[in-house]
């Protein structure tokens, strides 16, 4: 995400040094589209369970297929079969065990990897589970957990304990790379965490879901530029925005709960598709219908299935909901006021210019479009998303 945010920043100087706002606006979300397009609405996480038994310790990373290809300059989104897998099984154990770092009471441990969990037929699953070991010395009382894994572009690396190998008694850390989680040994079994000191606190989840749309939800940067090109005016502008945020708290919610939720293989074709068609309705009107809101409603719902992604990978407690769900929302909204209040500084002094339309609305909503319509089909034919 370094990479990415280096590239927006060089955007923005380009900006600054073009003229007019359909120039700028043109570049930022091109920059957008660009910088982040192979990760879009995808941030890199890494599931680490961390598992003592006595005076063994196991530590298990899930890591999507894609990601570990990336790891290894592969240029594919998958392994062909277990055979492929094994040939770069190798260079895999080498990064994985100079990536993790662990040490118990201020002692670096030496890991050992295991390789895969239960590989199954040739068909690779995805995500993947690769495991490795270490040995702990006697009476530790403290584990450090750092990891390396993806640093030059961010995301999050959820960290369970499952000290003692007693599930009521996990507890788990949401870290940047190279932040340490530091894990109990000394804990009782029998008196397990609270869900909140398990998952983090309200803040956490606010973080979470402002980072989510800003800077790495490159897709619904795009949805709420195109939302805000048709008509900058405070009312149909929180119309729009208000039926996006009911829709895809419903959903996100829903889906938290475990009520209603769809594979990711068809809502992210969706989510695209929302972008193009928002950005081609700007196209061939030149006001905000009545009945848009509608339309923006029912994408929202699409876009709740989307963000209900980011949450699930972090396993939160069963029917822990309520602080996931307000707090996530709360950083979305915000990510997305800075995205319109950012629209708003490039291009407010043109508003009521005769050539707004022509120069800035026009080809930013065909640029937008042609990004969505190009996501559509390629998260439609399976290309960087896990089914």
């Amino acid at each position: 995400m370094h990479a990415a945010l280096s590239r927006l920043r060089l955007l923005a100087h380009l900006c600054a040094l073009g003229h007019g706002a359909a120039l700028q606006l043109r570049l930022l979300i091109l920059g957008l589209a660009c910088s982040t397009a192979a990760w879009a609405h995808n941030p890199i996480l890494v599931d680490a369970t961390v598992a003592v038994d006595g005076t063994q310790l196991q530590v298990v990373l899930e890591i999507k297929q894609a990601e570990l290809l990336f790891a290894q300059h592969e240029r594919r989104s998958l392994f062909v079969d277990t055979a492929d897998f094994r040939r770069l099984e190798p260079a895999i154990s080498q990064w994985l065990t100079s990536q993790v770092l662990v040490d118990a009471d201020g002692q670096l441990l030496a890991l050992a990897y295991d390789g895969i969990t239960d590989p199954g037929s040739a068909e690779l699953p995805d995500p993947m589970q690769l495991r490795l070991h270490a040995t702990l010395p006697a009476g530790a009382h403290w584990l450090h957990v750092r990891m390396l894994l993806f640093a030059d572009l961010g995301g999050n690396l959820s960290i369970i304990d499952n000290v003692h190998l007693e599930a009521a008694n996990q507890q788990g850390a949401t870290v940047k790379p190279g932040e340490t989680a530091t894990l109990d040994l000394s804990a009782s079994p029998a008196t397990p965490r609270s869900p909140s000191a398990r998952v983090g606190d309200f803040m956490d989840f606010l973080r979470l879901g402002f980072f989510h749309i800003v800077p790495d939800g490159t897709d619904h940067i795009l949805f709420v530029l195109g939302l805000f090109l048709l008509s900058p005016k405070l009312k149909p502008l929180l119309t729009q925005v208000t039926a996006f945020t009911i829709a895809h708290s419903l959903t996100l919610g829903l889906s938290l709960a475990g009520i209603f939720s769809l594979p990711s293989r068809i809502v992210e074709p969706m989510i695209a598709l929302s972008i193009a068609v928002v950005a081609i309705e700007n196209l061939t009107t030149k006001e905000v219908k009545s009945w848009r809101w509608m339309i923006v409603f029912g994408f929202g719902l699409v876009h709740g299935l989307g963000f209900a992604g980011a949450l699930k990978d972090l396993h939160l407690p069963k029917g822990y909901v309520l602080k996931p769900l307000v707090g996530f929302n709360c950083g979305v909204e915000l990510g997305q006021l800075t995205v319109i209040a950012l629209a708003a500084g490039l291009t407010f002094w043109c508003w009521h210019k005769p050539w707004y339309r022509s120069r800035v609305v026009t080809p930013a909503s065909c640029l937008i479009a042609g990004i969505g319509l190009f996501w559509a089909i390629q998260r439609g034919l399976g290309y960087g998303i896990s089914p």
